[in-house]
């Protein structure tokens, strides 16, 4: 059964995989591979991606809020604030920096049967995320 994904949440995310034994094999394989995108409702803030009725980017993280920390004790601080001769409210933005590229990247993995171990040879800073992403969780031991 051919792998598939669904959706495509941002630029660069990876959507088709191919392995073979040849790059002939490669080649032809490739040609195969139909992406048909549709365009999906999009935030580029964080408020607006975490406000109310925004598109959800992740089903498992509901309002678009993976994870939420908060330090120190909130009933002193709100006391600290509320006595404050002055209360300054900033909104920082700062750039997102993500490496990922606009252009295709290519990567070519081979299986040793023998050890049962993956070589994964990639021209992204995350091969380990690119591998699991087509290929599924690997073992520890075998990337």
């Amino acid at each position: 059964m051919p792998w598939r994904v669904d959706t495509a949440r941002y630029v660069g995310e990876p959507v088709a995989a191919v392995f073979a034994q040849t790059r002939i094999q490669a080649e032809d394989a490739v040609e195969q591979v139909m992406v048909d995108y549709k365009e999906l409702p999009a935030v580029v803030t964080i408020e607006a991606a975490t406000s109310k009725g925004a598109p959800v980017l992740w089903a498992d993280a509901p309002g678009n809020i993976a994870a939420q920390t908060e330090f120190g004790k909130k009933d002193l601080c709100d006391a600290a604030f509320a006595k404050a001769k002055h209360v300054t409210k900033l909104s920082l933005y700062n750039q997102r920096l993500v490496p990922v590229s606009m252009e295709p990247r290519g990567s070519i993995a081979e299986f040793d049967a023998g050890s049962g171990r993956v070589t994964l040879r990639t021209s992204c800073q995350n091969p380990r995320g690119l591998a699991e992403d087509a290929c599924g969780r690997l073992p520890e031991d075998s990337a």
